[in-house]
């Protein structure tokens, strides 16, 4: 646990992670055991308990590097858009319907199978992208 905390720095709302960070996603990264943890993840493990698995450990203050457990809540996958749209993090992609992408809000769905209007749209989106950043 020394560790853990001696990678720390405290301010005045956020505890913010000074180790080393995981790969492009800007989150922190701490070893124990042999295995790699979010740092967000195992500072909410040792102050408040087991993560369920599939849930994420969502923040608050919106920084990734922040480990202070009073800012960090358990949360489904929507939980976590939902929290990033309502917050402004999501942009409104195209035209697409703002209040219809907060009740349907998984882009990846399409992916999944989903073919509503929205999904396909944001498909066709992604793709005419695509094909622009070939030329």
């Amino acid at each position: 646990m020394e560790r853990f905390f001696n990678k720390i720095e405290k301010t005045d709302t956020c505890w913010i992670w000074t180790g080393c960070l995981r790969g492009k996603s800007g989150y922190g990264a701490f070893k124990h055991n042999k295995k790699v943890f979010d740092a967000h993840r195992f500072s909410y493990m040792i102050h408040k308990g087991q993560i369920t698995e599939g849930m994420f450990v969502c923040h608050t203050c919106d920084n990734r590097i922040c480990v202070n457990p009073d800012h960090l809540f358990l949360g489904t996958a929507k939980d976590n858009w939902q929290d990033g749209f309502n917050k402004g993090r999501i942009k409104r992609l195209g035209g697409i319907d703002i209040e219809k992408l907060k009740k349907h809000p998984s882009i990846g769905a399409y992916k999944r199978g989903c073919r509503c209007e929205d999904c396909r749209a944001i498909n066709r989106m992604k793709a005419k992208r695509y094909r622009a950043s070939l030329k």
